[in-house]
């Protein structure tokens, strides 16, 4: 991914934090939800006890996504802050 993001104009770090939180999302929604199945599976509760709480999470979830996929400097407004030599 990381070629072709270069070659569309992409900031490894903007594309870096949009996909780890994809990735978070992926682990998060049902049916293969790995986090949520095994927090579930440690607390002792059906999943479809907790499918009202996480839905509301993931739906928080993606509009942050597309906010920061959309919109890179709200992404890199901290990394430029701290390290504004490599930025």
């Amino acid at each position: 991914m990381q070629p072709a993001a270069n070659a569309v104009g992409i900031h490894p770090v903007h594309l870096g934090v949009v996909v780890v939180m994809t990735l978070a999302l992926g682990l998060l929604t049902p049916p293969y939800g790995l986090c949520a199945l095994t927090a579930c599976a440690v607390a002792g509760i059906p999943v479809t006890r907790i499918l009202k709480l996480l839905f509301v999470m993931m739906t928080a979830l993606v509009v942050i996504i597309l906010l920061s996929a959309l919109l890179p400097p709200i992404v890199l407004v901290l990394p430029r802050l701290l390290v504004p030599a490599w930025l």
